[in-house]
Parts: C-alpha cells; sequence; structure tokens
C-alpha cells in the first residue's frame, strides 16, 4: 500500500491510499470527519480480488483544504476528476454516510467512470435541515470542538468520552463513552486533529444538501447499486422510508437493510456486510 497525491482541476489537492496492482479498482468514499484509514476492516476482504483505493476527502486527512466549499456539490468534482484523470478503468464505488451520498452524486454526474455502487447507510436527503432529526447534528456539535486540535489524541477522546448525548429510547442523555467504545472514540480523536472545523459548520448550518437535489440524482444513477441501510433504532441514519424510496429511484438496485445494526456498518459489522458486497460485486464479472 502506497499514499500518493493527486490534483484536482479546482487545485485540491487529495491523498490516495492505493495497494496498486492491475485488478479492478474499488474507489471508497469515507464519512464526514473521517480518513481514509476508517476503511482498514474491509480492506483484506476486497483486496483479494480489487485494487483497492480510499481517498481523504478535502478538507479531511492528509488532503488540502477547501475554504468555503464543503457542500456535498463541491466534494462531488473532486472525485470526479480522480475517476476521470487518476485511473485508466471505470471503477465500483464504495460509500459510507456523506460518502455515500458522494458516491450516488459521482455516478450521476460521471456514469461512464462508475461501473457500480455500493452505498452504506448514506443520510441522502437526511443531510439537509432534516439532519436535526437525527443524533448526528448534537454529535457534530461535540466534535467541532476539537476539530483541528492540537491537543493530544488520548485528551480528546477522554473529554469526548464525558459529553452528554441524546439516545434514541432513552429519557435522559448519556456518556458518549457508554455508547462508544474507547478505541472508537480515539479513532475518531485522531481524525478530527486533521479535520479542517469548517467541514462541519456546513452540515451544522444545515447548508450540506445547497445546490443538490438528491432524487435528480438517484434518477440519473444507471449503474448497478447496493444499498445498505443500517438500523435508525440503533444509531442508523436513513429511514425506512426513505431507503425504499431511494431503492425505486434507482433503475438497478438492491435495498438491504441490517437490523440491529449501527451506522458505521464496515466497523460495526464487517463479516455482514461483507456477505453483501462479496457477491454483488461478483455479480458484475
Amino acid at each position: 500500500m502506497r499514499e500518493w497525491a493527486f490534483q484536482t482541476g479546482a487545485g485540491i489537492t487529495l491523498n490516495v491510499a492505493d495497494d496498486g496492482g492491475e485488478a479492478p479498482p474499488v474507489v471508497l468514499l469515507h464519512g464526514v470527519t473521517r480518513r481514509w484509514q476508517d476503511w482498514l476492516s474491509l480492506w483484506p476482504h476486497l483486496a483479494q480480488r480489487w485494487r483497492v483505493i480510499a481517498i481523504d476527502l478535502r478538507g479531511h486527512g492528509r488532503s488540502d483544504r477547501g475554504p468555503g466549499a464543503y457542500r456535498i456539490v463541491d466534494y462531488v468534482p473532486d472525485i470526479v476528476d480522480f475517476l476521470r484523470e487518476g485511473l485508466d478503468d471505470p471503477a465500483i464505488v464504495i460509500g459510507h454516510s456523506l460518502g455515500g451520498n458522494l458516491a450516488a452524486a459521482v455516478a450521476a454526474e460521471a456514469p461512464d467512470r462508475v461501473r457500480a455502487l455500493v452505498l452504506e447507510d448514506p443520510p441522502l436527503i437526511m443531510a439537509g435541515p432534516r439532519l436535526a432529526e437525527t443524533s448526528f447534528l448534537e454529535t457534530f456539535h461535540v466534535f467541532i470542538r476539537h476539530a483541528g486540535s492540537d491537543r493530544p489524541v488520548a485528551e480528546i477522546a477522554a473529554e469526548m468520552a464525558e459529553a452528554r448525548m441524546s439516545v434514541p429510547g432513552r429519557d435522559k442523555p448519556v456518556r458518549l463513552g457508554d455508547i462508544r467504545d474507547a478505541v472508537s472514540l480515539r479513532f475518531s480523536a485522531s481524525c478530527l486533529k486533521r479535520l479542517d472545523p469548517e467541514v462541519l459548520q456546513v452540515p451544522i448550518a444545515g447548508r450540506w444538501l445547497d445546490g443538490c437535489d438528491v432524487e435528480s440524482s438517484l434518477g440519473r444513477v444507471e449503474c448497478p447499486t447496493l444499498l445498505i441501510q443500517a438500523d435508525t433504532t440503533v444509531g442508523g441514519i436513513l429511514p425506512d422510508r426513505d431507503a425504499s424510496a431511494a431503492a425505486s429511484l434507482i433503475r438497478d438496485c438492491l435495498h438491504l437493510k441490517l437490523p440491529g445494526v449501527g451506522h458505521n456498518i464496515h466497523t460495526g459489522a464487517t463479516d455482514a456486510m461483507m456477505r453483501m458486497v462479496v457477491p454483488f460485486l461478483g455479480s458484475l464479472e
């Protein structure tokens, strides 16, 4: 595996992790606040048959910041440029959360460069003002306090563990450390240290979807798509009604839900996710 730099048409340098090789490419797009290392749990499963590539989105990880440009429509050209100029062959694109919204929009904009999609619990229209209906807005308010911090990872993680959060089914707020394990919080803290705080200002302000028509994008997705939905009762972001509507808009879509599994499916239920993803990707051959 190596990391290399790709410069977009807008002059943004993206940090790319790539295991190389001649196999068909799979491009991984992480969720907000994360970085490419978030995909390490899936890497061994995918690398057996595909060239695995993971990108730090603008403002995340080692990629450049993009002041004033963190709406979903701002991320899309970066990935379209990468698929067109950074790869020889069309790619399978797997996106989690924000990365799922981004993956669908990219497939709509550059159908000739996307062979297939895997959308892992994307917020879709929930990324707009309806984000306030979820616990994610509250989480972002906690996270933004530490974005770009130069404090030690352990110190940030310990402070986040004490933050009080509202949880579905609970009458009173609970410690974040009681619903997220210590390793997860430590990784989140390490990601936040490399995050442009402005990244989170956009969804907090309800502006993530400004300039973006989610339904139109989904209707223009031409490639085979696997939509994997988490369970909203344990932290998933995509409601049943929205998931069903999205699946009906995409021409060739398999929609599967994982009861009892939260938003971060690829880390919380890696084996279950790969039991869906591997045969789905195999059906493309």
